[in-house]
């Protein structure tokens, strides 16, 4: 004989289910809005508390009616979602990492104001982009460009963030030191003939800072199904392909989040919120309590907030990157996230185009998943949103696809009309 069932244990979420609602659909409208063609229709969006790791929404799309599976499901259900070509039954929030692209800039900025590469003051030329010769051929040059080609100027590390500049950051990663050949690592600018000296982070101490902010590692969030992403460096480059070391480019992308470098929609939400509260990376929750199924209301478990770790970047240093954050929302002729801008709600982001795969036409132009992760009110921080949109066959640019989902969940979560 079968026992008979038992009435479980009732278990409360941190989810907002009204604003759950309301993200699905902004995302779903952002997603509409995004794919012109064919390809892969899909994106999350999440909330997340920045003063305790509370995960308020998490949307994952395309999703599933759950129902489905509540009584057994048909195979014939079963074998549609298997076979949908836009995986449905994939949880994109935690178990996908996408290149994290310029929103990386908030890690790499900290680590070179941190490790004293770079000060608040430290002016860096962007002219469009830096060429680096070859080893063994001075004369043979690669350039590693900037999104802007004709260069964004005389920068500090906040208008690098505003601008969301990639030569500065190119210039603050790559490493001074000594190439086979016995000589310092260096680069050419346009129209200048003299070499200049790389003396910036290298590879290590970017790497270390990124494993520091919760790159590279599951976050524990309690929902299975949680992948680590990547934190690259020459050992992992080479457990790919023994043959293919690691180079100097492969730490300026990494800088600039292009590189070998992978992060889950979940991990880059932790991430602005360490830098929105001051520094305490939150595991993230979406369990508030568990209660008995008896009525009684004291829970057998409730929610208590748990640190991963103190991030050792100063208060003075990540307030340099949270004005950086904010002067790219709050300045309407420089900032990337400037359609960000809410009437009574002061928000601060990054912006980020993660480019993937090959050309997809003549002017060079490839595939790009759209990225904004942002906090707000930002002198008294509540919450962290990320976006992500992803690329079908288009080029989707974070400031121009993200920005405005990010944009309607501020307007509903702080319940502004205008």
């Amino acid at each position: 004989m079968s026992a008979k069932p038992v009435p479980g244990q009732n278990v409360m979420l941190t989810i907002d289910s009204a604003l759950q609602v309301t993200v699905t659909h902004l995302l779903q409208e952002g997603i509409d809005a995004s794919h012109t063609g064919s390809g892969t229709r899909a994106g999350v969006a999440i909330v997340e508390n920045v003063q305790t790791g509370e995960i308020l929404s998490m949307v994952s799309l395309p999703s599933y009616d759950d129902n489905l599976f509540a009584a057994g499901i048909s195979q014939a259900d079963f074998d549609r979602l298997n076979n949908d070509p836009n995986l449905p039954l994939f949880h994109r929030a935690i178990g996908s990492a996408y290149p994290p692209c310029s929103t990386l800039k908030m890690i790499t900025a900290s680590a070179g104001l941190q490790t004293g590469v770079i000060t608040p003051l430290t002016q860096i030329f962007c002219p469009g982009l830096i060429a680096v010769p070859l080893t063994y051929n001075e004369n043979q040059r690669t350039p590693y460009y900037d999104w802007k080609r004709a260069g964004h100027g005389t920068l500090t590390v906040r208008e690098a963030l505003q601008q969301s500049s990639d030569v500065f950051f190119y210039e603050v990663a790559g490493p001074g030191q000594l190439d086979a050949l016995g000589h310092m690592t260096h680069f050419y600018v346009p129209g200048d003939p003299n070499p200049h000296p790389f003396s910036g982070l290298g590879i290590d101490n970017l790497g270390n800072y990124m494993q520091l902010f919760g790159m590279g590692a599951r976050t524990g969030i309690d929902l299975p199904g949680e992948i680590p992403g990547v934190v690259p460096g020459p050992a992992y480059k080479e457990s790919l392909n023994p043959a293919d070391k690691w180079a100097l480019g492969d730490t300026l992308f990494t800088a600039i989040g292009q590189g070998f470098d992978l992060s889950t929609p979940l991990q880059l939400t932790n991430v602005t919120a360490a830098v929105a509260n001051g520094g305490t990376l939150y595991q993230p929750q979406v369990v508030r309590e568990v209660l008995n199924s008896d009525g009684d209301p004291k829970p057998i478990r409730d929610f208590q907030p748990k640190v991963i770790r103190h991030v050792p970047v100063s208060a003075d240093n990540l307030a340099i990157v949270r004005e950086g954050m904010r002067m790219a929302v709050a300045d309407i002729h420089n900032g990337t996230a400037y359609k960000t801008n809410l009437q009574g709600v002061e928000i601060a982001g990054k912006t980020g185009t993660a480019e993937i795969g090959d050309p997809i036409d003549a002017a060079g132009h490839r595939r790009a998943h759209a990225w904004f992760t942002a906090f707000a009110p930002y002198d008294h921080p509540q919450i962290a949103v990320t976006v992500l949109i992803e690329a079908g066959d288009e080029s989707l640019e974070g400031s121009t696809y993200a920005v405005p989902v990010a944009r309607n969940i501020f307007k509903a979560y702080f319940h502004v009309d205008n």
